[in-house]
């Protein structure tokens, strides 16, 4: 019984595989470069020595960074709202064009001021209005 069972979902599977078209895998491989080359940007951007390597001192560097930039209120503490953006799968890209752009991370504004160029741009960029 158990190894009908097997079969049966061995067959399924390549049944499951063999309908999928040729485009279907065509935009898996387009997506899974597209990851690729933003995980690249990303340890490009973090790599301060340029070794090709992500240190700790590195990575917790730029992760105090990040947590500066969502902390748009600069209340010391994330938010809800303020990490809200980190869950769109584009949030890696666009800070990754942001810093291929030239756009100071680090700069920050106040309130009063209006948001940070960084900001700004994040906010178009994962609204899709950048490329």
């Amino acid at each position: 019984m158990y190894e009908t069972r097997k079969l049966v979902a061995v067959i399924g599977t390549a049944l499951a595989i063999g309908s999928m078209s040729t485009s279907a895998f065509a935009v898996s491989k387009r997506t899974a470069t597209a990851a690729e080359a933003d995980v690249r940007a990303l340890v490009r951007m973090i790599d301060k020595d340029q070794n090709g390597t992500v240190s700790r001192d590195e990575f917790l560097q730029y992760m105090g960074q990040v947590f500066d930039r969502l902390d748009v209120n600069r209340s010391g503490q994330l938010e809800t709202a303020e990490v809200r953006p980190l869950a769109s799968s584009n949030w890696v890209r666009c800070d990754a064009l942001a810093f291929q752009r030239g756009i100071d991370i680090n700069e920050r504004r106040s309130s009063e001021t209006g948001p940070s160029p960084w900001k700004q741009f994040m906010d178009s960029c994962l609204a899709g209005k950048v490329r």
